[in-house]
């Protein structure tokens, strides 16, 4: 009974916190602010290490609520949008970007304490978050934005991957058909556009590679395999990707060969066919060399 009504209490602390206004609605869901939230948050970019050097666009964007800070409430916990693939972080703030109406939304509990760790959190996950914003709102200028970083990422992970002995392949074409067909539009993925992926991988990387040509092969399958059990359903793919180490251990590895990170905590396997997933970890890592990029946001 006493817990029930702790919860009840709870709840309510969340439904009625003092000049509360709808900023956004996601997937159906109100999300609640207020001038308070807001200002603390804006106050806490200042503060950071990683953000102050952008805190002045940042208030901008806020005021402008195209970055959103907002309560977090039980029933949004669920949004499918930051559940599996957020960035590492505390339990208490949550964010996404929401590419429909092009926010960035920040869940924060409203209990938080705003202290050193809450703030260096919440400013790797806005710039985070910002890289994804800017490679939706810039289209192709992103990959001219971070041409060398998406190269040197994924020059590393398909030398790993595929044994490619350091190879000198030229994956331009490749990173511009990922970023043209599966992130620019949006539009799912289609079964030509992966057949069409797997065939540019073989062709690419089979002159290459030290495996023989039947474990090659089999190890383009599987990158496909995943990609498409992905799409599908989250759980599916958490369900059998450890059985796919030879694919998913490559994207680990690269991070830390192209960036010198020292672990990425986040769940590996957008990379794939997310160009712009590669740059929001990079801005964890190295967020000066997005700074620019973000300066940029409107």
């Amino acid at each position: 009974m006493i817990e029930e009504q702790l919860q009840q209490v709870q709840q309510e602390i969340f439904a009625l916190p003092v000049n509360m206004k709808v900023v956004a609605s996601i997937d159906g869901m109100d999300l609640f602010s207020n001038e308070s939230l807001q200002k603390r948050y804006v106050k806490a970019m200042r503060k950071a290490k990683r953000t102050k050097p952008i805190a002045d666009k940042i208030e901008e964007l806020t005021e402008r609520e195209t970055i959103i800070p907002c309560f977090l409430t039980k029933n949004l916990i669920s949004l499918t949008a930051f559940k599996v693939f957020a960035p590492r972080g505390v339990k208490t703030i949550r964010g996404f970007y929401h590419s429909e109406s092009d926010k960035i939304i920040l869940l924060i509990d409203n209990n938080i304490s705003w202290g050193f760790a809450s703030n260096d959190f919440l400013s790797l996950l806005t710039l985070h978050e910002g890289m994804h914003m800017f490679a939706n709102q810039k289209k192709m200028a992103f990959l001219s934005e971070f041409k060398n970083d998406l190269t040197r990422y994924y020059n590393e992970m398909y030398n790993t991957m595929f044994h490619l002995n350091n190879a000198k392949v030229d994956i331009s074409p490749l990173i511009s058909f990922m970023y043209k067909i599966f992130e620019m539009p949006m539009k799912g993925l289609k079964n030509k556009d992966l057949i069409t992926y797997h065939d540019m991988m073989i062709k690419m990387f089979l002159p290459h590679t030290s495996l023989d040509k039947e474990t090659f092969e089999r190890f383009t399958r599987d990158y496909i395999l995943l990609v498409k059990i992905y799409d599908k359903s989250i759980n599916s793919f958490l369900n059998i990707v450890k059985a796919y180490p030879h694919i998913t251990t490559p994207m680990y590895e690269a991070y830390s060969k192209a960036f010198n990170a020292e672990r990425v905590q986040t769940i590996c396997i957008q990379e794939l066919i997310y160009p712009s997933e590669v740059i929001c970890i990079m801005s964890e890592i190295r967020p000066q060399k997005c700074y620019s990029a973000f300066k940029k946001l409107k």
